[in-house]
């Protein structure tokens, strides 16, 4: 996953921690991990979230597990 993000010249990719407030803050947030994949959080506490680049990167991710077998 940070393959495919770090290729993307619309995005940069940042690895930290964050606080609370600062998730309440963003546009977009997903969780991954390795029996789920990428997942789009919708809402947390009274913010609600997109999924639009979530579901991008959980669809490449599937494209390329299929081309790698």
């Amino acid at each position: 996953m940070i393959d495919i993000i770090s290729k993307n010249e619309n995005f940069t990719l940042e690895e930290t921690n964050i606080s609370p407030f600062e998730i309440q803050k963003a546009d977009e947030v997903f969780i991954s991990n390795a029996i789920i994949g990428v997942q789009g959080v919708t809402n947390y506490k009274k913010k609600s979230f997109k999924t639009d680049f979530s579901a991008k990167i959980a669809k490449s991710l599937k494209v390329l597990e299929v081309t790698s077998v």
